[in-house]
């Protein structure tokens, strides 16, 4: 194999490594109107407005039992993205759409996340978090499950903190692929 085939190689690999690195991370929580509250995390793509979710876990800790089951569920991928899809159990739409800086940050169809016993979780909003006149919490958004009589509670969903790669690491890498490149015409110069 000649060298420039292994340099496009590398670079190749290199590049591919890097899409993933290029995601935004949001951590979460859902309080209900008792005060109780689950927790997550949610991936989209880099610097979104309007991000659809590819992976995301919560954390049901329903200790006082009003969704009647507590646990881990992750985020099940939508095969239609940005548009509502039935969930397996037909239970309820989703589109695992996260809407950062507005208000509600999460759509009408939610966020959907299974169990691996299928327990489906779907988080979703039907208005504001904050009533414009007031400034006091609307609890419009809704956890629901699809076990039983379909329990749901309301609360408020919030995004805590929203981390964004770091640039750093694209010109990081970007600066290692030219030294690479560099090294190698270096060589071939050299050796032929």
């Amino acid at each position: 194999m000649t060298m420039h085939r292994i340099v496009c190689l590398l670079v190749l690999a290199f590049a591919v490594a890097l899409v993933p690195a290029m995601a935004d991370t949001f951590t979460f929580t859902f309080t209900n109107t008792s005060g109780e509250f689950d927790y997550g995390t949610l991936e989209g793509p880099y610097d979104c407005a309007e991000c659809n979710i590819t992976w995301g876990a919560i954390t049901v800790t329903d200790k006082n039992s009003d969704l009647g089951w507590k646990g881990t569920a992750e985020i099940y991928p939508n095969p239609n993205p940005f548009n509502p899809s039935l969930s397996p159990s037909v239970y309820s739409y989703y589109d695992d759409v996260l809407l950062p800086g507005q208000d509600p940050p999460i759509t009408n169809a939610g966020l959907l996340f299974v169990e691996p016993s299928g327990i489906e979780v779907n988080i979703f909003s039907n208005g504001p978090d904050v009533d414009p006149s007031t400034g006091n919490p609307t609890y419009t958004d809704w956890e629901c499950l699809n076990s039983g009589a379909y329990p749901c509670v309301y609360g408020e969903f919030a995004i805590t903190s929203r981390k964004l790669p770091e640039p750093g690491v694209a010109s990081l890498l970007f600066t290692m692929l030219a030294g690479v490149g560099g090294l190698a015409g270096f060589l071939k110069k050299r050796l032929t």
